[in-house]
């Protein structure tokens, strides 16, 4: 297992999951005003919490104000504290107004949940609003679970970072608990619905439980994962609440095990208090206040962590066969195993995503875990200041953000495909290295390459005539002019003609010889990308191609991808009759910091890539562009093809052969 494990490249892009908010300016975060929706809370009075609330623990630690209306709950060096509904319940609405410590609060943890452990301690049952606070003064964080009959299988962990701050203000907190379904509000925005199912009855909350209201030391788990233990030197934390509405149906302590009948209508449960449409399902504000708040609060769900269901699965030993032998997609893997213990609902992603994907015997996922989004190809982390655009196509997922250091950045997928900081490394080497290599390039066709960049390469080039791109997805294209006008400026040049389908496809059908030049600007050879590395597709490409015409497709990492690299070396080999060359760069946002290119030419006139004879950067009548290069040059074309000793091994030992 150790030897497998080591096959995988557990690295991610860590990015800094400040992305549901707003920047953060010098006067603090400005938050976004929520949707409208239905005042739930206003349904039922207010009760003093004297009234309804007990001291459970840490009594030193509770100060009762405005003649018991409020109370302050604390945490110090000596003790936390905490309060007990006077009532126990089965089925109802409960809510309370809460305003949170200010300042440093890492580890410490104010709890607002309903539970019957003390009665049940084997097959309990949970409701949870837990708010976890954070290092340096950063917004605290929400979290909700659910527990049900003892079981853990379903109302996981999910986190919410707050549209308000919960240190200026109170803030109202509510659980709706019946028959139908659980509901957790914010000041009456739905946030988390968990529908009671005939599938999920055994695993629902089902018997009487008492409210509390608790303040503790959570240092081992609270602020990500435990790195920031509570700082005493900040205490004592203090907590307030009030205005509590507890309305449910009662059970008598002495038989708290017992459900009572509190029904106000024969038409509905005899154990549900709370009747009416409203309570049963979500009105339409209600569903779009829930939708808005997931959308755009939610970063994290158990349920949808799946690097630690596959970390999991792969530790037990379970998938580790599948993976290996490329039989099942892993998360297919998943689901197999899933399956296999009766269970068949796999959990969707965060941000829509739904295409962790393997690479060969690595395996690349992407995912939310507490604060930080993971994508797995090689560590390196980027503040994100912003999400700017996220969707599904037909063929993936798209998002846009904009980072603190590399500008807007496009990712495919969990892959970042390019940022505005450094995609002229990129476009403008796969597209110069090929094009300033042959005189006078007059048709070019570019597979791939929907964000423009390399058509705006191309366009530089006066000699060019006509430009063909071929790319699958329209999604990647609007949204690359959308948000990359400077990336996606060359879909605007006269000689351009987009054609949106399958490159595979658009190659095979080309004319015979038609092309001086095809650039394949491709993602990772996996998936439906798998075809554009395999010897029938250079065989369509060569075709293509007039004599002495040449080909630059992307080629992967010296550092991770050498045996992807030799098999493409040794098919160019074997159908391009020309020259066939290996050239990098770097790429700083881009796997182990590099990228190679593979340049191929057919059978004519010589072409000697490493010695430009078109240079795009000596003779300025031949750029039709009003920007300057920014990266590509004579010297760097040269340097590009001095390989490291290792890849230089192994690229000319498969040219021998």
């Amino acid at each position: 297992m150790t030897s497998l494990l080591q096959t995988y490249l557990l690295t991610c892009i860590i990015i800094y999951a400040s992305s549901l908010l707003l920047p953060v300016l010098s006067r603090g975060p400005v938050y976004k005003p929520p949707p409208t929706v239905e005042r739930l809370t206003e349904r039922f009075h207010p009760a003093p919490v004297t009234q309804k609330m007990s001291t459970l623990y840490g009594g030193s630690n509770i100060q009762m104000k405005s003649n018991g209306a409020y109370a302050d709950i604390i945490l110090d060096k000596t003790s936390g504290s905490g309060l007990i509904s006077k009532d126990i319940y089965h089925h109802g609405f409960f809510s309370a107004a809460i305003k949170l410590p200010m300042g440093v609060t890492s580890g410490v943890v104010l709890a607002f949940y309903m539970s019957n452990s003390d009665v049940f301690p084997h097959n309990h049952d949970e409701i949870d609003f837990e708010l976890l606070g954070h290092e340096k003064r950063k917004e605290w964080v929400l979290q909700t679970n659910m527990y049900g009959n003892g079981s853990v299988k379903t109302g996981r962990e999910e986190k919410f970072n707050l549209w308000f701050d919960p240190t200026q203000e109170f803030h109202e907190y509510s659980m709706l608990w019946n028959t139908h379904h659980i509901v957790f509000l914010v000041d009456n925005i739905p946030i988390r619905e968990v529908i009671h199912n005939q599938a999920s009855s055994s695993v629902y909350p089902s018997k009487p439980m008492s409210i509390y209201t608790t303040i503790w030391d959570a240092s081992d788990w609270a602020t990500h994962g435990g790195k920031y233990p509570v700082n005493y030197k900040y205490a004592p934390f203090v907590a307030s609440l009030g205005e509590l509405r507890m309305e449910g149906c009662l059970t008598p302590k002495t038989n708290s095990s017992s459900i009572a009948s509190c029904s106000k209508s024969s038409s509905l449960s005899t154990s549900d208090p709370i009747d009416g449409n409203d309570y049963t399902t979500l009105t339409r504000q209600q569903t779009v206040g829930l939708n808005w708040a997931r959308t755009n609060h939610m970063f994290y769900s158990y349920c949808k962590d799946t690097s630690r269901l596959l970390e999991k699965r792969l530790k037990r030993g379970i998938i580790a066969k599948q993976v290996a032998n490329m039989k099942y997609h892993p998360l297919d893997a998943l689901d197999n195993y899933k399956s296999e213990k009766g269970q068949t609902n796999r959990c969707r992603y965060l941000f829509s995503m739904k295409k962790p994907y393997m690479k060969y015997k690595n395996i690349f996922l992407y995912t939310i875990i507490y604060e930080w989004y993971i994508d797995a190809s090689e560590a390196h982390s980027l503040k994100v200041e912003k999400i700017l655009f996220q969707g599904k196509s037909d063929y993936q997922d798209v998002m846009v953000f904009q980072s603190a250091t590399y500008g807007k950045v496009l990712v495919l997928d969990g892959v970042i495909q390019l940022t505005e900081r450094d995609e002229c490394a990129y476009q403008e080497m796969i597209t110069h290295l090929p094009l300033c290599s042959i005189p006078n390039p007059k048709k070019v066709l570019v597979i791939g390459g929907g964000d423009g960049g390399v058509l705006r390469e191309v366009a530089r080039h006066s000699s060019v005539e006509h430009i063909d791109i071929c790319e699958i997805d329209q999604m990647v294209v609007d949204v690359s002019k959308d948000y990359f006008p400077d990336v996606a400026v060359g879909y605007e040049d006269p000689r351009v003609t987009l054609h949106v389908g399958d490159g595979v496809a658009f190659l095979k059908a080309a004319q015979e010889g038609s092309y001086d030049a095809v650039i394949v600007d491709s993602s990772d050879p996996i998936g439906p990308a798998q075809e554009l590395f395999e010897k029938p597709f250079f065989e369509s490409v060569a075709k293509a191609l007039r004599p002495g015409g040449v080909m630059c497709t992307q080629a992967e990492s010296i550092w991770l991808h050498m045996h992807i690299i030799e098999d493409i070396v040794a098919n160019c080999r074997q159908i391009f009759k020309g020259s066939v060359n290996y050239a990098w760069t770097t790429v700083p946002t881009y796997p182990s910091g590099v990228i190679g290119f593979m340049l191929c030419s057919t059978e004519g006139p010589e072409v000697d890539f490493k010695n430009p004879i078109n240079p795009i950067d000596a003779d300025e009548s031949q750029n039709k562009s009003t920007v300057p290069l920014k990266f590509y040059n004579r010297e760097i074309h040269s340097a590009a093809f001095c390989l490291p000793t290792f890849a230089k091994k192994v690229i000319e030992a498969k040219a021998e052969n």
